[in-house]
């Protein structure tokens, strides 16, 4: 009988389910998804994890009758020697992370050095922390902005630290563009990203077009999924209607801020009347440009392509028609979910196409 682990450290477990879910870009929650995860197991390892076990490693929280056999495979598969490597690795980062001041214990809500002097408006101690974090490994970078987002999200007025950090690089580029929260869940996100915005000028380079677009798409969607119609109007005209590129400089931009800025076209399009004809020709030039992008785009490129588009036509309304031909486009992609995926409404493929990091760690 295989040895179970008895004294499995939860915290650990948590880490590594979140790891397994980053390697196959999306959440374990059903027994399909299960299921394939199983059989990907036993493709890239040649070893045998069955569906419960599964099951009652991710849904169920058993873990004491996740036998060490088990954890080690479930390393192995996200690239460590087994399961003692993934719990020295992880440890180690927990270790620089208290250095840093930069973990917040969710469940007995323990506030630590980064809460106190935001809070406070301490800004000199944060300003020394997130230079020395830009040299960091990504790991415990991104742990560095979890803490400001954890932070922020439990004072009152986060404004003065907009004020403070907005021109900072390291929170430029890791709080606001890689830890984005879609949710906008921090009081005042959208007047932080716009102070964010207030020193960009598009027509300066192609990093201040990308951060132009990046935060005026992101702050479209949000007004636009909040009925803030009047918002979203003078956000879309600033796109769409006075476009800051041409499609060349908008290729040279991360993928992300152009898949949102071609995407929400649609919605724009809504927004001022266009004729139907109008929306449908745009959509299916974008379709046939999504073909061209999706060769020249990796694993996680892929993914943010097709939630963009998927998301901007489930919104419009546009869904019914026009899955089919999206669905075939990401055809390998259906391969690693579970398989009646592929034949449900689009709106339950979003999920497993999502690539957002901070939901990862911090989900609704």
């Amino acid at each position: 009988m295989p040895k179970l682990n008895n004294t499995v450290n939860t915290f650990l477990v948590n880490e590594l389910q979140i790891k397994l879910q980053e390697k196959f870009g999306y959440m374990i929650k059903t027994k399909p998804e299960c299921l394939k995860l199983s059989q990907i197991i036993f493709n890239d390892l040649s070893e045998h994890v069955s569906e419960s076990t599964l099951y009652r490693f991710f849904i169920l929280g058993n873990y004491t009758k996740t036998s060490i056999t088990i954890l080690n495979i479930l390393s192995q598969i996200i690239g460590f020697s087994g399961w003692d490597n993934f719990e020295k690795s992880v440890n180690n980062q927990e270790y620089q992370k208290i250095n840093l001041g930069a973990t917040i214990n969710l469940s007995t809500k323990h506030r630590g050095l980064i809460y106190h002097n935001i809070a406070l408006g301490c800004f000199e101690p944060l300003e020394a922390l997130f230079e020395e974090a830009k040299e960091l490994e990504n790991e415990i970078r991104f742990h560095v902005v979890l803490g400001v987002f954890d932070s922020l999200r439990n004072i009152d007025n986060p404004m003065p630290f907009f004020n403070h950090f907005a021109t900072n690089p390291f929170i430029r580029n890791y709080f606001f563009e890689i830890g984005f929260d879609p949710l906008f869940r921090i009081k005042h996100y959208d007047e932080g990203i716009k102070k964010y915005a207030e020193s960009v000028v598009p027509q300066r380079s192609i990093a201040e077009l990308q951060d132009h677009i990046f935060s005026s798409t992101v702050l479209f969607r949000q007004y636009f999924l909040n009925k803030d119609y009047t918002k979203a109007i003078e956000y879309g005209r600033q796109l769409y209607q006075h476009p800051p590129c041409s499609i060349q400089d908008l290729e040279a931009i991360y993928a992300f801020p152009q898949l949102r800025y071609l995407s929400y076209k649609i919605w724009y399009l809504t927004l001022i009347g266009a004729s139907p004809t109008s929306i449908d020709d745009y959509i299916l030039w974008l379709l046939n440009y999504c073909k061209t992008l999706y060769i020249s785009f990796q694993f996680e490129e892929r993914r943010a392509l097709f939630l963009c588009v998927a998301e901007s036509l489930i919104v419009a309304n546009q869904a019914d028609k026009y899955e089919f031909l999206l669905k075939e486009i990401f055809a390998d992609e259906y391969q690693f979910f579970p398989a009646n995926l592929y034949h449900k409404s689009l709106k339950y493929s979003l999920p497993y196409f999502d690539q957002n990091g901070l939901l990862r760690y911090r989900p609704a």
